[in-house]
C-alpha cells in the first residue's frame, strides 16, 4: 500500500473542507490505495454501501458514478472507502474532521468564517482508503462527487 505524502495529505483536507489553511493534529500519512491494495475492500466498504446516509447516487452506469455528499452538522460517517478516481466539487463547505481507519483524527479544519466570495471548483480525487469525515460545524457539508469507473 502506498502512502500519501503529509502535503498530499494536508491539500485534500484543504479540498474537502474549501479552506486554504489546515491544521494538522498529527504527521501522520494518509493510507491511500495503490495497486498493491486487495480492491474486494475497497468494494466492500464502499460509501453508499456503508454510508448512505451521507453519499447518494444521482447518476450511474458502466463507465461513471455521480454522488451528492451530505454530511449534516454533528455527524461523522461510518468508515468508507472510494474505489474510483473522481472530481469532486464542494457546494455547500463546513469545518470539518478527517479520521482514518483505526479512527485516528489526522485533519481538522480550521475555526473561521467561510470566504463570502467561495466558488466552487473541480479537485481532481485519488482512490480513498478506509476513512470517515465528521461535519463540526453549524451547517451541512454538500459536495457532488463524479467517479470514475476503471
Amino acid at each position: 500500500m502506498r502512502h500519501m505524502t503529509l502535503f498530499s495529505g494536508i491539500l485534500l483536507i484543504g479540498i474537502l473542507s474549501c479552506s486554504t489553511h489546515v491544521e494538522i493534529k498529527q504527521n501522520v500519512p494518509v493510507d491511500k490505495p495503490g495497486p498493491s491494495v486487495d480492491l474486494n475492500v475497497l468494494d466492500t466498504l464502499d460509501a453508499v454501501v456503508v454510508a448512505p446516509e451521507s453519499h447518494e447516487i444521482l447518476l450511474e452506469n458502466d463507465r461513471v458514478r455521480v454522488l451528492r455528499v451530505t454530511i449534516d452538522p454533528g455527524v461523522k460517517e461510518p468508515m468508507h472507502t472510494h474505489q474510483w478516481e473522481s472530481i469532486m466539487m464542494v457546494t455547500s463547505p463546513a469545518r470539518i474532521r478527517y479520521y482514518l481507519a483505526n479512527d485516528l483524527m489526522v485533519f481538522e479544519s480550521p475555526d473561521r468564517p467561510m470566504p463570502e466570495d467561495f466558488e466552487i471548483m473541480p479537485n481532481w480525487m485519488q482512490r480513498e482508503g478506509i476513512h470517515a469525515v465528521e461535519n463540526i460545524d453549524s451547517v451541512p457539508f454538500v459536495a457532488l462527487r463524479v467517479e470514475l469507473k476503471d
